[in-house]
């Protein structure tokens, strides 16, 4: 078993944040550090689940009965997410989250 962590240090969108699986530290009211501690042998698909749990804790506010609360978890666990997916590099991680977001993979052009 390989295991990895990544480590973040993201923009949380003035979120309140709480201890989750995940290690979050806040930096300032802005910001914090995330870790997610992730294991290279495991599927994909339980890779990123535990990615967006960990996200959704680590972004959960303090109160979130606002829709401008709610909508600043959203866009706090879409950042974290998108970064941990860039950071950890994992092709089989990349096109699930491509599909999970929508987006078509990039295709790449043989060079002459």
């Amino acid at each position: 078993m390989f295991k990895r962590s990544v480590l973040l240090a993201l923009c949380a969108l003035g979120v309140g944040l709480t201890a989750g699986a995940a290690s979050a530290e806040r930096a300032s009211s802005n910001s914090f550090k995330f870790a997610f501690h992730f294991d290279r042998s495991a599927a994909p698909s339980v890779t990123y689940a535990r990615l967006i749990r960990d996200a959704r804790r680590a972004c959960n506010p303090d109160d979130i009965r606002t829709l401008e609360a709610t909508q600043r978890r959203d866009v706090c666990v879409a950042n974290v997410v998108e970064q941990a997916v860039t950071r950890i590099d994992m092709a089989s991680l990349t096109s699930l989250h491509l599909a999970a977001t929508h987006r078509p993979a990039p295709t790449l052009m043989a060079q002459n």
